[in-house]
């Protein structure tokens, strides 16, 4: 299934630095652009915060099922909104319209469960692991990336994460969600 990542660690001190992977856009089941979080984040005295503006967001609840939410960020031009559309009790689609103003690389992430973890097929742009179909309706590259997941504090296992990659000034996710039985 998909998961939240968790948080890890506080600690500012290890390379990678895993405080900041794990609080990072990309661990977080959503999308990046050219690779830059939603929100500035730099050390200031052993400590990360949040510099500058922050990104502002909207979410809405549509009712029926369905949610939207926009998001626009102070690290590049492009703007996100995701739809989510509850289809039935084991079937979600997830739509992204990324618009920007100049062409970015855009990375849909989704971060699978630890059981996941060697158990993946993929054919075409579709992704089965234990629990869970998913398929991307738009074009996109799918690559199938090495992550981890901290379901309690200081422990991490590895899991692996689904990328789909798009190239453009505006470009388009759908992303059917199958929960199996």
């Amino acid at each position: 299934l998909i998961v939240d990542p968790g948080r890890y660690t506080y600690a500012e001190n290890s390379s990678p630095n895993w405080r900041v992977l794990f609080r990072g856009t990309s661990y977080h089941n959503t999308v990046t652009v050219d690779g830059k979080h939603q929100a500035r984040y730099e050390e200031r005295k052993g400590k990360h915060k949040i510099r500058g503006p922050h990104a502002a967001f909207e979410l809405t609840g549509l009712g029926q099922g369905m949610f939207r939410g926009r998001v626009v960020s102070p690290e590049y031009d492009a703007i996100h909104e995701r739809e989510i559309r509850v289809l039935n009790s084991r079937n979600f689609l997830i739509v992204d319209q990324l618009s920007g103003v100049t062409s970015h690389q855009y990375d849909l992430w989704f971060h699978l469960s630890p059981s996941a973890q060697g158990c993946v097929a993929t054919r075409g742009a579709a992704v089965t692991a234990p629990g869970i179909r998913m398929e991307q309706l738009a074009p996109a590259a799918l690559s199938i990336e090495d992550g981890w997941i901290s379901p309690t504090y200081g422990i991490k296992h590895p899991a692996p994460i689904v990328r789909y990659t798009a190239v453009g000034t505006h470009t388009r996710f759908e992303t059917h969600i199958e929960v199996l039985a």
